[in-house]
């Protein structure tokens, strides 16, 4: 492999460019295979179709659950969010953390101390 690539490297350019393009191709072709050949299932039944009049989860049914789910963890996300927040406490009880010397600011630069 080495001596043809030493000598592929002697070869004119147009040489040098065929050659890159069937390598490439041949890799292409290799990692196109290799993902075909997950993708297809094997020794499955395969179901094209099944009949959803038996009671079965239609797609809009599906999706109709699915918007519901988003809308109600939403509600649920926002109305935890804001019921939590209370700045207005939390900030006075840091200043009188602060005014009675329980909390000390350390200065960003030792230096300037």
């Amino acid at each position: 492999m080495y001596q043809y690539i030493s000598e592929l490297r002697k070869k004119p350019d147009h040489h040098k460019r065929r050659f890159a393009l069937a390598a490439a191709g041949a890799i292409t072709g290799m990692i196109f295979i290799a993902w075909v050949s997950v993708l297809l299932p094997q020794n499955t039944k395969r179901v094209i179709a099944e009949d959803s009049s038996s009671g079965g989860i239609t797609p809009i049914s599906s999706l109709k659950n699915s918007a519901a789910q988003v809308v109600t963890a939403t509600r649920e996300l926002f109305s935890n969010t804001t019921a939590n927040l209370d700045f207005e406490s939390e900030y006075n009880k840091m200043k009188a953390q602060v005014e009675s010397g329980e909390i000390r600011f350390v200065p960003d630069d030792p230096t300037n101390q």
